[in-house]
Parts: C-alpha cells; sequence; structure tokens
C-alpha cells in the first residue's frame, strides 16, 4: 500500500472534520511560518520553516472555505487546526486567484506565508530563477503599510522585521507571580 500524498492526507484530515466530500477546485498550499526572533537575527524569507498546509476552497453554495491543516507524520496524521468561512476564506481565493494571473507564477513556486507575531499572511511566490526576486503579497495583516501590497522579499523583510524586534522588545503577558513548590494558591482550585 502505498502512502497518501501530502495533499490526499489534508482531504482526509478535512473530510473527517467537515464532512465534505467535493473537492474540485481546492488549491493546496504549503504553509510556512516565519518566526520573530529569525527577522530579529537578520535571516532572510528562506528561513520561513514548514508548518502544514492552507487550503483555499471556492465558493460552493455555502460560502468559501479557509483551512489550516497540519502535516501528516509517520506517528501522526494530519489534523485541522482552523477553518474560516465567508468574506475572510473569499479574500484568499481571490487574492490567490489574482497572483496566479501574474507571469511571475510561472517562474516561482507558490507557498503561504504567516508572521504571526506581527500578524501577517500572505502569498510567496519563491523564485525559482536567479534574476527574479522571491515576491510577497498581503492577504491579511493589521499593519496600513503592509495591507494590499504587492513586494519584493526584499521589501517586505525590513518592514516585518522592524515590527518583530519591537514585538520582542515588548512582553505584553500579564504576570501571574511564580506558582509555588505546593502548586496552584488555594483560590484557583
Amino acid at each position: 500500500m502505498t502512502s497518501p500524498t501530502p495533499q490526499e492526507a489534508c482531504r482526509a484530515a478535512l473530510t473527517d472534520f467537515l464532512g465534505r466530500a467535493h473537492y474540485e477546485g481546492d488549491v493546496y498550499l504549503p504553509n510556512f511560518t516565519l518566526c520573530l526572533y529569525a527577522l530579529r537575527d537578520n535571516q532572510g524569507i528562506e528561513s520561513a520553516m514548514p508548518t502544514g498546509w492552507r487550503v483555499l476552497m471556492p465558493d460552493t453554495g455555502n460560502g468559501a472555505l479557509l483551512a489550516q491543516v497540519t502535516e501528516s507524520t509517520a506517528e501522526t496524521p494530519s489534523q485541522v487546526i482552523s477553518v474560516s468561512e465567508g468574506t475572510r476564506a473569499q479574500l484568499a481565493f481571490d487574492r490567490w486567484r489574482a497572483v496566479q494571473a501574474m507571469p511571475q507564477t510561472n517562474l516561482a513556486g507558490l507557498r503561504w506565508l504567516s508572521v504571526p507575531g506581527v500578524m501577517f499572511e500572505g502569498l510567496w511566490l519563491q523564485s525559482r530563477g536567479k534574476d527574479e526576486p522571491d515576491m510577497v503579497i498581503s492577504v491579511f495583516t493589521l499593519d496600513d503599510e503592509l495591507k494590499e501590497r504587492t513586494m519584493t522579499a526584499a521589501q517586505f523583510l525590513p518592514m516585518v522585521r522592524e515590527y518583530a524586534v519591537f514585538r520582542l522588545a515588548h512582553d505584553d503577558r500579564p504576570d501571574y507571580g511564580m506558582i509555588a513548590p505546593g502548586g496552584l494558591p488555594a483560590g484557583y482550585r
């Protein structure tokens, strides 16, 4: 018996989660995450780590869907982490379609790129040629400077690096104090 492809493993996880059996037109993009520490340390976009799949599902009458699915391993099957529907999912699908029409798409590998601490998600055209730069197309971001932009990785990295350095310098987690060796205080049991 042959092992399922990553897309088949993804599809199986979505079938189990959504109870959906029709997948015509779905798009499976490798998901890469760019770490704040890598940005702080001046590493490039190539330091982004594979973290699973983003699946774009067109409007099938019930609305478009956008799913995040983990990569399957020998020990663990693919698992659905999140599913978005409606305008958010439709925006992702529309951006993917627009990128498909770009001439650079034929010369690049298309990936989904997340920079979680900066709240950025977009499409990454990883160039296969020496003369063509990697491109980043924003899909979801809260920062006006990054919204609805198509930029080279060389333009994108300094912007998100600045946010990453700022984010790492400011710990906004609440201070709950130390947990005593005997466990949680009595009021928390």
